[in-house]
């Protein structure tokens, strides 16, 4: 796969349009339930689809890194993820949740978001990823997220992303 990445990285600066490649992951903390989960989601170059289609959400456009990493540093913390969350799920559920950390690496076309949490709400993972790639392309700025937290309204955030990337890294008691 790695020699593949390469081509498509070269294919990529040809000028060619080939979509990143997005992959996320998340961690999940809890007591008498997981002490934490990692899910991941990775982004990278996509023309090779049948080697690594189930296994990467992909992007179609530009994501500025910097600001996706901005607005990371925003959601980490102890708040309500209402925002985050599936519309029409659990409305009662306590949605305060702590997320211990969210770390962007990218590599050549790939983007790699991991999320580490005291727990998950029903998506709340790819609504997160989808918010930060909504912000990567320039749709609303990073602090958008303060008010996203502040209003509770999932209309505010970025799209579910897809499920492709997501993967459970680990789960601690």
């Amino acid at each position: 796969i790695c020699q593949w990445m390469e081509i498509l990285s070269h294919i990529r600066q040809s000028g060619l349009d080939v979509p990143l490649c997005l992959d996320f992951s998340a961690t999940a903390l809890g007591e008498g339930a997981p002490a934490a989960s990692l899910t991941r989601a990775r982004s990278g170059v996509m023309a090779l689809q049948g080697l690594i289609r189930r296994h990467v959400a992909k992007v179609f456009f530009t994501l500025d890194v910097a600001l996706m990493k901005k607005a990371a540093r925003l959601i980490v913390g102890r708040h309500d993820f209402k925002a985050f969350q599936q519309l029409d799920e659990r409305r009662d559920e306590d949605s305060v949740r702590t997320v211990k950390a969210v770390r962007i690496y990218q590599e050549g076309d790939r983007i790699s978001i991991d999320i580490e949490a005291d727990g998950f709400l029903y998506n709340m993972v790819r609504n997160i990823v989808g918010t930060l790639v909504e912000i990567g392309r320039g749709r609303f700025p990073a602090e958008r997220v303060t008010e996203m937290f502040r209003k509770r309204d999932r209309r505010l955030c970025g799209p579910t992303m897809p499920a492709q990337g997501l993967c459970l890294v680990k789960v601690r008691y």
